[in-house]
């Protein structure tokens, strides 16, 4: 009987949750669908592969500059509201990419959609907190990191058949109707939700316009480091800038009347160890996303297309695993289950290390399903530790501290591993490919970038336990208010 409830529990909230669910597909789908048209973008503007590049910085540049800004609207102006619009946001943009004449009318249509984009993924986090019970949090949160996870997954595959048997251009015209069904569903299914008491204050405009200009120098800097020389004059100034912006923006949120960002929320130390241990996570996530791909083709030789199907697996075991340690969250206390996955997933990295240069796919693809283990149950558990900790009227802003953070951390990710691995290596021009370089060489390069995940997932750990020490949490993901 207690079970028949539970499941009819379960089915009150999940038209909220398709919403949800669909919103976190639809984003990061886009994020990896374009990856595989690059070289026929290219080619369609007779342009060079720096320049088809801004096709994906633009985007990712919009979803992390805008974050913040939304994450204060989405309190003033309601949740249903701000996911109604972000959604018809990214329908435009996407349109526009679709019909694009020029590569700078793609980059400026792609940074549009990133905007609608932020919109849509503040309003989804901020949605569970809002709509959902403390008790049924983690289950939807698991249930959203698993159509994160699909959508990583079939996003390169889906985009180079649309590309191989339409064109490219219907990568971004096909989002255009799949975007207004989905207002339409959000019309219909999302309660309507009471804005905050400030929405009559007036709309603080120079933290926006800081908050914006600070993290897209940050962003940029940290993308074209590597290609442009962290110590040359463009980046050096990009890094100055992040940071001389980001004094005045603190400075302009202590002055205002109804700041973009509560200052006094980082007064929380347990929420901002629990964004620590987010970054630690999704540093490890983001590096081994972009290294593992190298690994398979230049020390395993596999073909591309093997490649990506090996790499399936972690996705399609995220995607099982993180619903059923979503739902364990709202059981087991959020901090337990974060620090046994931090702990687990350092072992699978300390494990990977020392076969590495064993000749069979057979321990990737234990790494693959331990560390997709791992993640499935950090990931749910951990958003709904994070969120769970924000004041009733400032939810959107938490969602955009955390989104924020979350989203340099992927850009970290990538330049820490990256760096990590050029310096093991000799040195070389050109394609790392053709470069000869022998693959005991190229091991002892993914060993060190491994050993460095290893002692991150550490780091996370220690963090983790921390959050715990500092506030009593209880199972079902209620936590100490900020």
């Amino acid at each position: 009987m207690t079970e028949q409830l539970e499941q009819v529990d379960y089915r009150k909230y999940s038209p909220i949750i398709l919403s949800i669910v669909f919103s976190a597909f639809m984003v990061n789908l886009d994020t990896y669908i374009v990856n595989v048209s690059l070289p026929t973008i290219s080619r369609y503007f007779d342009i060079t592969m720096s320049n088809v590049s801004l096709v994906v910085i633009s985007y990712l540049l919009a979803l992390t500059s805008t974050t913040l800004i939304f994450g204060k609207m989405v309190d003033t102006f309601g949740v249903k509201n701000m996911f109604v619009a972000g959604y018809l946001v990214f329908s435009a943009g996407s349109l526009l990419c679709g019909i694009s004449w020029t590569i700078w009318i793609l980059v400026l249509s792609r940074f549009l959609q990133g905007i609608g984009g932020a919109m849509i993924v503040i309003s989804g986090y901020t949605s569970i907190t809002k709509h959902l019970p403390a008790d049924r949090r983690g289950w939807a949160f698991g249930c959203v990191s698993s159509a994160a996870a699909v959508g990583i997954a079939v996003g390169t595959p889906l985009g180079g058949i649309i590309t191989g048997y339409l064109s490219w251009h219907w990568i971004f015209l096909l989002n255009v109707p799949v975007g207004i069904i989905a207002s339409i569903l959000c019309v219909r299914t999302l309660p309507a939700s009471d804005r905050s008491t400030e929405s009559g204050r007036h709309f603080d405009f120079k933290g926006a316009a800081l908050s914006f200009f600070g993290i897209l120098s940050l962003v940029y800097a940290l993308n074209f480091g590597k290609e442009c020389g962290w110590t040359s004059v463009p980046i050096v100034t990009a890094f100055l800038l992040a940071f001389a912006i980001t004094v005045l923006f603190i400075v302009q949120e202590k002055r205002s009347a109804n700041p973009l960002l509560n200052l006094g929320i980082f007064k929380n130390t347990s929420f901002l160890f629990a964004i620590v241990g987010t970054m630690a996570a999704l540093i490890i996530m983001a590096g081994n996303n972009f290294m593992l791909p190298f690994y398979l083709e230049m020390s395993r030789g596999l073909k591309p297309q093997q490649a990506g199907l090996v790499l399936m697996i972690y996705s399609i075991v995220y995607m099982i695993a993180g619903p059923r340690a979503g739902r364990a969250s709202d059981r087991i206390r959020p901090s337990l289950l974060c620090a046994a996955a931090m702990l687990s997933a350092s072992c699978a990295c300390l494990s990977f290390v020392f076969t590495l240069s064993v000749q069979s796919l057979y321990p990737v693809i234990v790494f693959l399903f331990w560390y997709a283990i791992s993640n499935s149950l950090f990931m749910p558990s951990n958003n709904n530790l994070v969120m769970s900790m924000a004041e009733e009227n400032h939810q959107g802003e938490a969602s955009g501290v955390f989104n924020v953070f979350s989203k340099l951390a992927l850009v970290l990710g990538v330049c820490l591993f990256e760096a990590l691995f050029s310096e093991m290596i000799p040195r070389h021009s050109g394609d790392l490919a053709d470069a000869g370089i022998p693959a005991g060489l190229l091991n002892h390069g993914f060993q060190a970038v491994y050993l460095c995940a290893a002692a991150i997932c550490l780091l996370g750990l220690i963090f983790t336990i921390l959050t715990a020490r500092e506030k009593g949490l209880s199972a079902a993901g209620e936590v100490g208010r900020p």
